[in-house]
């Protein structure tokens, strides 16, 4: 396995050799993009614990290379190396950007799932600890200019609920809301069947759970389109249901246009039963 836990109990990442692993601890920029697949990975899968790992890994980062002094970035390398005398702490984003900047969008993405302050203010932090720099050259820090713009407006939840018998038109809810670009996008799915998942997100962020149980259905699959948790429209999806991307494209592409539940002028509550 590349994952094997300290004696401290750190869970700590390696790196591969061809097809075995290697003795050498993963570096800053592989705990950053393990991360950011992990949450790539639930949000098409929906199995929550992609996110859970993601979160471990995460906590991992923050504990082996976050930068204590400053408090304003990521480090290369694995404190625990004690043979190097001087860490780097990196932010040219060039062919691979640097893990910073993967970070902060990591850290944003995982606020906006959890609801959680404690990851959007280390996000913020990142951001700050090259300020003067992202104002001078933006240009060698493309994938920080996007975190920092990530960081200025709300992100726009599409959250998807569902039962074991509407799985399939999760899975075309799911596909319909990748369709339209929209970069401030988390996607979150919720089996209200599923213990497991329904107590993760009733310890990680309760709203949701509260939301998504006024309107249970087993037999469809809603797509609620939020901002800051305040459902602005939902759509409900039956299997084989040849409309709904459609509508969730526009729902979605309008609140990415930045509006409020006051401004929009669009809303849905779509519904076409199997006959």
């Amino acid at each position: 396995s590349l994952l094997e836990k300290d004696a401290d109990g750190t869970l700590v990442l390696y790196r591969s050799m061809v097809t075995q692993r290697s003795d050498v601890r993963g570096f800053a920029e592989d705990y950053a993009w393990t991360i950011r697949g992990l949450l790539d990975l639930y949000e098409s899968s929906g199995k929550i614990e992609h996110v859970q790992l993601a979160m471990q890994l995460q906590e991992s980062m923050d504990k082996l290379f976050w930068d204590e002094e400053s408090q304003q970035g990521y480090f290369q390398t694995d404190k625990t190396i004690s043979s190097l005398g001087v860490r780097i702490r990196d932010d040219y984003d060039g062919a691979e950007p640097a893990a910073t900047s993967i970070a902060v969008h990591n850290l944003w993405r995982m606020a906006s799932m959890l609801d959680s302050p404690s990851y959007r203010r280390r996000a913020e932090q990142c951001v700050q600890g090259v300020g003067s720099r992202l104002v001078e050259i933006p240009l060698a820090m493309p994938q920080m200019c996007l975190g920092a713009a990530l960081l200025e407006e709300p992100s726009t939840q599409v959250i998807i609920s569902g039962t074991r018998n509407s799985r399939e038109a999760m899975k075309m809810l799911v596909a319909a809301s990748f369709q339209p670009y929209c970069p401030r996008r988390v996607l979150i799915q919720l089996r209200i069947d599923d213990e497991k998942s329904i107590a993760f997100w009733r310890e990680h962020n309760p709203k949701i759970v509260d939301m998504v149980a006024r309107e249970s259905n087993v037999d469809s699959a809603l797509a609620y389109v939020c901002s800051k948790y305040v459902v602005l429209s939902f759509i409900t999806c039956m299997p084989f249901d040849p409309f709904h991307n459609v509508f969730l494209y526009a729902v979605i592409h309008a609140k990415s246009q930045h509006q409020t539940p006051q401004d929009s002028n669009i809303s849905y509550q779509h519904e076409i039963s199997n006959n």
